[in-house]
């Protein structure tokens, strides 16, 4: 069955128009049995996957080589949705470069733990913040010894993403900080940048005071008992904290 297509036609609820799959037994057979394929309830993948073929759902307008066509957008959902997941972080990667970050250079710090931890930050909130403000602060502390002329009061600035799957989705809670390379201070009413030289052995020495905090917080909250800290802390390659 052959669909027409208006140009470019940007309009909204039943102004849209029809994928022919939509009226097809193709798209009923498979918003009832593609959940099958994933554990998915068939109504959770065709409210998400299959609804955001509909144009109905929103649509761009595009030609190439003397042909017109439409594109519908994705799902929208929050599952793992290739196509979501991109447009979200450009659109966040716009949004933090235009709106968010001054004009100075911004520096990616990470932070993953061992597997022996990642348990506990999956199921307690309060206790990956926590984490996160030690690794925060570690991180301030040294910029501002990598910034010569800023006064201690400085601060820094930071935007932190939290990722609780790996590449291959295996759970791996760890931290995307995307952070200032320098520190803030007040002089007035206005801000003062000092830019940072931030060195290996600064980098090093983040890591391995994030690794000893991070253990005896967990020592202190019975998380791991004395011998099992012991033990981390004999692990070579920063005995899982990278």
């Amino acid at each position: 069955m052959k669909t027409i297509i208006p140009k470019y036609n940007y309009g909204c609820g039943d102004l849209y128009p029809t994928y022919a799959e939509e009226r097809s037994g193709y798209y009923g057979l498979s918003a009832s049995s593609a959940g099958t394929q994933c554990g998915l309830s068939g109504d959770a993948r065709s409210s998400g996957n299959l609804a955001g073929r509909l144009q109905a759902s929103g649509w761009g307008g595009f030609a190439c080589c003397g042909y017109d066509f439409l594109i519908a957008f994705s799902c929208k959902g929050r599952g793992i949705c290739p196509s979501c997941n991109t447009r979200r972080m450009v659109e966040t990667a716009a949004h933090l470069n235009g709106q968010v970050f001054p004009q100075v250079p911004v520096r990616q710090w990470v932070l993953s733990f061992p597997k022996r931890l990642r348990y506990f930050l999956a199921r307690d909130s309060d206790l990956l913040n926590r984490i996160l403000r030690i690794f925060l602060n570690s991180v301030e502390k040294a910029l501002l010894l990598c910034s010569p002329d800023a006064p201690d009061h400085a601060r820094l600035g930071a935007v932190t993403f939290v990722h609780r799957f790996g590449s291959a989705l295996n759970g791996h809670i760890h931290f995307h900080c995307c952070v200032i390379d320098g520190v803030f201070s007040a002089e007035g009413e206005a801000l003062r940048f000092h830019q940072a030289i931030v060195t290996r052995e600064a980098i090093a020495k983040v890591q391995a005071e994030v690794r000893e905090r991070v253990l005896r917080l967990f020592k202190r909250r019975k998380l791991l008992s004395p011998e099992d800290v012991d033990m981390v802390r004999q692990w070579e390659h920063g005995g899982g904290f990278s």
